[in-house]
């Protein structure tokens, strides 16, 4: 019964820890995107406003 329960629990562990993996990748990808489209807009808001020319955004991307 002992072996059984300590099976179950290292099953539960396993699952607990590819979860929390697959958490962390995600958040971390969900925020550097987030963070890339600011950016962008940032840098569009300049350009329509004038305040920055096509090369500047060759050059940023670069």
């Amino acid at each position: 019964m002992e072996v059984k329960i300590r099976a179950t629990t290292k099953k539960l562990w396993i699952t607990f820890v590819i979860f929390l993996v697959a958490g962390v990748i995600g958040t971390h990808y969900w925020l550097s995107t987030v963070v890339r489209t600011k950016e962008e807009v940032k840098i569009l808001n300049e350009f329509k406003k004038g305040e920055i020319g096509i090369f500047d955004i060759i050059k940023h991307e670069n």
